[in-house]
């Protein structure tokens, strides 16, 4: 068995990066400023954070393989993040459903609101975790410090390996969070990651 924690976030505990969410809009600066003042406290009424995480001990095995204390998997990519690493947060983060029924009205309604409401919903997700990798931080000894996330899906760590981690991390019971035949996680605004800390 591993040890979860879980909790959820206050609006005031999420700092929306502007540099992230300027670019999922994908518009320039002046426009990007004036689309996030006017649907961020939209997307802040409507999000409900919820996080869990666990924090095991990791081993990079000489098959090149990676035990991260509950499941081993094979992945260049995250062996090159997790390498020097002697232990690994393993997080899940999501914003709820509220904010996908929210979207998927104003997809109906008024398509273009729902794509700014959309991507600003992405970088509060993106915010969410970062708010959850403060946490970590603030954990940390003065002779470690925590390597840059790394989620399934990117570079060679495949999508499947999300059964494992929400199960892992009883993700569904913690968070809401479940997995789709297709891999794709409900609610859509959620993140998965791996995060390893490393001695300096």
């Amino acid at each position: 068995m591993i040890a979860i924690s879980a909790g959820s976030f206050q609006i005031d505990q999420i700092e929306l990066n502007v540099k992230e969410a300027a670019l999922r809009l994908g518009v320039p600066g002046e426009q990007a400023s004036q689309w996030i003042a006017e649907y961020a406290p939209l997307v802040e009424k409507e999000i409900q954070p919820k996080y869990c995480f666990t924090k095991t001990l990791v081993r990079i095995l000489p098959t090149g393989k990676i035990d991260l204390g509950y499941t081993r998997l094979e992945s260049k990519d995250l062996y090159k993040n997790l390498s020097g690493c002697i232990q690994v947060y393993t997080l899940a983060v999501t914003l709820g459903l509220q904010i996908d029924r929210t979207i998927a009205r104003l997809a109906v309604s008024s398509p273009g609101k729902a794509f700014a409401v959309d991507a600003l919903a992405s970088a509060y997700a993106e915010s969410a975790a970062d708010a959850l990798s403060k946490i970590f931080r603030e954990e940390l000894s003065d002779d470690a410090t925590l390597c840059p996330r790394f989620s399934p899906g990117y570079g060679d760590v495949p999508l499947t390996i999300q059964t494992t981690v929400l199960e892992a991390l009883e993700a569904t019971k913690h968070t809401g969070i479940t997995l789709g035949t297709n891999l794709l996680m409900t609610p859509r605004k959620s993140i998965t990651a791996f995060q390893g800390v490393r001695k300096l």
